[in-house]
């Protein structure tokens, strides 16, 4: 809310004071590619020539949207989503020192909608604990994903490529009949044949968001088509989600 040239001008007087405790004051400046072109300009003089008890931290999702006068001023420092093998590890190890009871094959849903996000990871893991009485289950945790359970995506996936028509539109029916998202029940196939597209193009490839009896299912899944056949059917679903 404070993106305008007002509130940087004011900031601008702050930053002349000395902290009243410690040696430095910090200024946090989130999202700011949303500063104004004004706002940006009146910023510029002061990063420049910064007093030395400052420090700014710009923050933001879109940095190709700041000004490169800006950017030359300041170091700059990417973070990026954590590796789903390194997540998955870390929310086991934390389970197993709180002596949670869990399932390990609940562990990559919560992995795969963390989104690399350590955070979001152990918020989802503190509702599913809540949610499922203490203990993380695979069926619970895909119920309060909203998303369908992995072992019924594969049966619809299966039926789909064994050209099981009966098998796969009951699959559908029982999605909706349950009152799940269909979109999202979409996006869950999309991201399963993606897995087997890749596991069947690199059989030996290891998938950190999948266990090891899950990985071995979905290449069993593959070896019934060819690559074509299963980049076919992932390009229609890709299709049909846009048009969703």
């Amino acid at each position: 809310s404070n993106r305008g040239i007002e509130e940087i001008r004011t900031l601008r007087e702050n930053v002349k004071y000395m902290p009243a405790r410690g040696r430095y004051k910090v200024y946090i400046i989130d999202e700011v590619h949303q500063l104004t072109e004004a706002a940006f300009n009146a910023l510029l003089k002061t990063l420049e020539e910064p007093p030395p008890h400052i420090v700014f931290v710009l923050a933001t999702t879109a940095p190709r949207d700041i000004p490169a006068t800006v950017l030359s001023r300041v170091q700059r420092f990417d973070f990026r989503p954590i590796a789903p093998d390194a997540l998955a590890r870390s929310l086991q190890q934390i389970l197993t020192e709180e002596k949670v009871p869990f399932d390990p094959a609940a562990l990559p849903a919560v992995v795969r909608a963390a989104e690399g996000s350590r955070r979001d990871a152990l918020a989802l893991l503190d509702t599913e604990i809540a949610y499922g009485n203490g203990r993380l289950d695979a069926e619970g945790t895909a119920t309060l994903l909203g998303s369908t359970a992995l072992a019924e995506v594969r049966a619809f996936a299966a039926a789909l490529l064994g050209h099981d028509s009966g098998a796969a539109l009951e699959a559908i029916d029982r999605a909706a009949r349950e009152g799940e998202d269909l979109q999202a029940f979409t996006r869950d196939v999309i991201e399963l044949l993606r897995r087997a597209l890749v596991l069947k193009a690199a059989p030996t490839a290891k998938l950190a968001d999948l266990t090891h009896t899950e990985a071995n299912e979905l290449r069993a899944l593959g070896e019934r088509v060819s690559l074509d056949e299963l980049l076919y059917v992932l390009r229609a679903f890709l299709e049909m989600d846009a048009l969703m």
